[in-house]
This record gives C-alpha cells, structure tokens and sequence, in this order.
C-alpha cells in the first residue's frame, strides 16, 4: 500500500497510481495502516495524516482537493472543493493516531459536532452516525453519558432505515463499537450482530459492494475473512 501513495501524503482516486490524491481512498488507507506496526507503516501513517489535516478548511471541514475534477468517473460522493462525507471517520482515524491533541483535530472535531448535534442535544441520522460514537468515545465520555446514548440512538434509528440490508455498513459501524470498547453485550451491538447473521450468504459468507455502492450477489472472501475476525476478536463468534 505504501508504494500506491502520493509524494503528497494522500492516497490516489480510485487507487489509481497518477490520479491526485483523495479523501476518501486516504480513508480507507488509512484505516489500515493503523493496523500495521511496521516502521514503514507508521511514517506512511503520518504522512497520509498530514496530508488530510492540509485539505482542512477555514471552517474546519475536510474538502476534497479540486484537482479531483480530472479523474475519469469520479464515485458520486467525491466531490471536488466539498467536504468528505468521510468526515467522521477521518477524524476518528485521526484520534487513533494520537493526533487528539492538535489544534487542527479539535478545530475538526469542533466543526463536526456543530453539524451532526440538533438544539436539543439529539443527532442527525445520516451516513457515518456510528462515527460520531467512536469521536465521542475517544475524547473521553463515557459510554452512558447523555452524548452517547443519543449518538447510539441516532445510529440505531439510521441503520434501521438506511442500512439494514448492507453488511458493509453495518460491519463498519460494528468495529467503530468495538474500537471505542462498547461491550458486546450493548443492546445495539448485539443488534448489528444478529442482523450481519441474518445478511449471511448460504455458503457463508457476506457479499460486499461495488464502486457504484451497490451490493454484489456473490460472497466476498477477503471481506468475509474481515467480518468473522472482527466477530471473533469481539467475543461474539
């Protein structure tokens, strides 16, 4: 992975050597060089990490770089000059990697929650809710402070309606629980769980999505191999 990355620090569109660098690929690069201990992963590690602090706007909003507009057959939510709907994940990303203390992470963190947090303390149910539980998690609330029961409910109400029948989602949303120490006996937790069952192929395994977001028929080995470690490491297999 580390040879794919830009002179930037950013990870190619598309993971495309050449194309600019984009958050949402860095994204999802980064989340696993986090799981990487070698020397070479962790200066890649702060390199990619570097280079999103660099997208961050006055606001405190990560923008996708506008040199994105050159790349052939951009996916829907990259979008040149606009915040990453990434945003949330990027910054949980960022508290992984001890980037907590700096002023551009809590100038983010600042911007984030002003968005996703309603007048009366409750959040938006929208993409990337879950997200918004590890953040909170990772500046320290406890897992039965008002913030995070409400951010929990918001993610509950969400999956529900928007992502019930996509085992990527709630894969992704099931180890942002398990990073941030939610017990695996939570209600919610034991929800996604049962449903990722429910979701499973007869062959046993889980079917993954495409690059236009669309869930695919057939199991996907490497994505499978994912979800029954993270089962596993989470005592729920």
């Amino acid at each position: 992975m580390v040879e794919l990355q830009n002179s930037d620090g950013g990870f190619p569109c598309r993971g495309r050597k050449g194309n600019p660098s984009c958050l949402n690929d860095t994204c999802f690069w980064i989340g696993k060089l986090l799981r990487d201990p070698s020397e070479e992963a962790r200066e890649s590690l702060r390199k990619a990490c570097e280079w999103v602090l660099s997208t961050q706007s006055e606001e405190g909003a990560f923008v996708e770089p506008k040199e994105l507009v050159s790349v052939q057959e951009l996916p829907l939510w990259v979008r040149p000059e606009k915040p990453t709907p990434d945003m949330p994940q990027l910054i949980a990303y960022l508290l992984q990697a001890d980037y907590g203390d700096g002023e551009e992470t809590k100038k983010a963190i600042t911007h984030l929650l002003s968005y996703w947090q309603n007048p009366d303390g409750s959040f938006k149910k929208k993409y990337l809710i879950w997200g918004i539980i590890e953040i909170l998690r990772r500046t320290g609330l406890p897992e039965g402070s008002k913030e995070v029961r409400e951010a929990i409910k918001a993610t509950r109400t969400y999956l529900r309606k928007e992502c019930w029948n996509s085992p990527p989602d709630l894969f992704w949303c099931l180890g942002s629980l398990k990073s941030t120490e939610i017990s695996k006996d939570h209600p919610l937790v034991k929800e996604v769980f049962q449903r990722l069952m429910t979701l499973r192929n007869k062959d046993g395994g889980w079917s993954n999505e495409d690059i236009k977001g669309k869930i695919q028929s057939q199991t996907d080995p490497l994505f499978t191999k994912a979800i029954l470690d993270t089962l596993r490491d989470y005592g729920l297999i």
